[in-house]
Formats: structure tokens, sequence, C-alpha cells
């Protein structure tokens, strides 16, 4: 071998482990713009554009994507398929800048301008179409109008009534039709939901649900209470959205500055999902520091039975991973969300 065929054949392999070890770096941050290249100083901002760009790039190495702190609120789920996929030497990893907190939430800050209703409750005009669960004042969840009234030192619910959907109390309500009652099972084995579908001809609450226990042996006759009933509205902190008429009432407590308050309301049920399927999964894809925070409630959804058990699931989460592998969430947080925070 000549001196030159020596140093060639050394210089290879040197050469392929700085390729492998080479990554491409990308930034997003909540002021960046999605017409941006991605640098630090120029970053794009939304999570669809840094999905996008990645897939160009992954095929030429590793791919680490930096989310800048601040808050990115997801107009819809981020769905990750094959299409999204890294390898075991040039992995993708979607990653919070280093000592900086981010924020993914499956919900959407609101501008209102809110006026006066009655015995201290505000009300403001609402985007059209808006359809949600939970409110969010100052970081704070609020509490959905309910009877009886939400008491933290109560065990049971934070507040139960025996009477809570009695033909005596339903005369209180124009239209129930969308509330919820929730109540224990009649031997406290765990709890049941159900949707008001509004009052028959006597005047007693009609409703629909009871799946979450396959036995159906029925509620409790004392534990209970119903939530998202107008009427109700009677308490500081409690909240109502009309949603035909587009206006969202509010209890604010004292002392809140309700015109520089944040109020975030929640969206989507699910934040991300990995999404494969057998013959090409997703694979090599990480997310690493955020915080995961604002998902729906999903407890009218538990419906599918789970073996052995007398209870059901709902197979769905904050974080969704159906049909991946080597794929991984890392130093996070999932926070106030109304369902399960982790499905695989």
């Amino acid at each position: 071998m000549t001196t030159a065929e020596t140093i060639r054949s050394l210089l290879i392999p040197v050469v392929l482990l700085g390729a492998s070890a080479w990554a491409a770096d990308v930034y997003v941050s909540p002021t960046g713009k999605d017409s941006n290249p991605g640098t630090k100083a120029r970053p794009l901002k939304t999570f669809e554009a840094v999905q996008q760009v990645a897939r160009k790039l992954k095929a030429s190495g590793p791919v680490n994507i930096w989310f800048r702190g601040g808050s990115y609120y997801l107009p819809r789920t981020v769905v990750f398929t094959g299409q999204d996929s890294g390898t075991a030497s040039a992995s993708v990893v979607y990653a919070a800048n280093p000592g900086e907190e981010v924020v993914i939430s499956g919900g959407s800050r609101l501008q209102l301008a809110w006026k006066p209703y009655r015995d201290g409750i505000m009300r403001a005009k609402a985007p059209a179409g808006l359809k949600t669960d939970q409110l969010f004042v100052n970081g704070e969840r609020q509490v959905l109008a309910r009877y009886p009234n939400y008491d933290p030192n109560v065990l049971i619910f934070n507040g139960w009534s025996p009477d809570a959907i009695s033909k005596e109390r339903a005369e209180r309500w124009l239209d129930p039709h969308g509330g919820f009652i929730h109540a224990m099972h009649r031997s406290m084995w765990g709890d049941f939901h159900y949707v008001i579908t509004g009052k028959d001809a006597t005047g007693n609450v009609t409703y629909e649900g009871g799946w979450q226990n396959n036995r159906r042996m029925g509620m409790h006759d004392r534990y209970r209470f119903v939530e998202n009933i107008f009427e109700e509205l009677d308490a500081p902190h409690e909240w109502f959205l009309d949603e035909k008429n587009s206006t969202l009432y509010y209890h604010p407590p004292k002392g809140l500055d309700l015109a520089r308050a944040k109020v975030e309301v929640v969206d989507l049920r699910h934040l991300i999902e990995f999404r494969g399927v057998q013959n090409d999964p997703v694979r090599w894809v990480t997310l690493k520091g955020f915080t995961f925070r604002h998902a729906a409630r999903t407890f009218m959804d538990n419906k599918e039975p789970l073996l052995r058990s007398d209870w059901t699931t709902y197979r769905g989460g904050a974080i969704f991973f159906n049909g991946s592998e080597d794929c991984s969430l890392e130093d996070s947080v999932v926070d106030q969300v109304g369902g399960n925070a982790v499905f695989v």
C-alpha cells in the first residue's frame, strides 16, 4: 500500500464520523416569522412551519429544532407520521432552548372587551364558533358554573348535593342542554359522568352517559353535582359560555384587573400525536424540555372496556403515541390537561 493510499484509508472513517456528528440547527420563536430562514437571528414562528423544515433537512443528517422561550398556541394537533422519522444516526429532536421555559398549548388566548352584566358578573363577545370546556385566567383554571358551588374544603367533588338534578332545582334552568352531571358510583367504586339533554314534559332532567363503568350500576343518590348551567353562575371564579350567542360570562374575584388579565381557553384534545402505520412507523423523533398545557376534557369519551376491569378508558391523551418506535418524550411537564397526559 502506498503512502497516499494509507492516508486515504485513515481519512475516510474520519470524514464519515464528521458527517454523522453534524446536525442542522433550526430556531423557532413566538416573535419569529414563518417566512424567515429559521436561524437564531431570524427564527420561524410556528410548530407547523418548523415541522416542514425538519422534513426537508432530515435526509442530510440529524436535525435539532430549538424553541425559544414563550407560549406556542397550536391551531391544530401536531401529527408526526413516517414522513417525520429520523434514523438511529440522524434523529430529529424538538427541544426547548436550554434555560428557557417553553409552553406548547392546546388552547388560545382571547382578547375580550368586558362589560358589566349583573351581580358582579361580566360578559364579553367571544369569537364566533368558540367551543371550550376550560377557562384559564392568569394561568389558573376557573370554575365552570356549577351547583353546589366549588368548596376546596369538601373532599368529594369539592361540593356535592343530593338535589343536584332534582325537579325542583331544574325549574331554575331555562335550557340545561349541554350541562354535565358528575356522580359517584352508588357503591363508591369510582365516578360517573353524564351530559344533560334537556328536560322532559314533566320537568325532570334528561341525560345520557354513565358508560365509564361496564356494569352501569347507577349513580350515587347523594354524591353528585352539575356544571355548565348558566343559572348556576353565582360565585367568584365561575364562568359560562353561551355558544349560541358567542358570549362569555365570568364572575371575577375581587381585586382582579380583568382588562389586563390573560384569558385563555382550551381548544384541542390532543396536542401531539405520533401516528405511524405498521410498515411505516414514526421513528427517532424526540420531544425534550417542554411544558405541554391545555387539553380538553375527555370523560364523556371513556367508552372502551378494559380487559378484566369494571371501567372503560379513552384511547388518547395530550401526547399520543400510536405506531411509533424509538421515539421519546424527555424532561417535560404535562400540565392542566382534562384527560390522559400521555397515552401509548
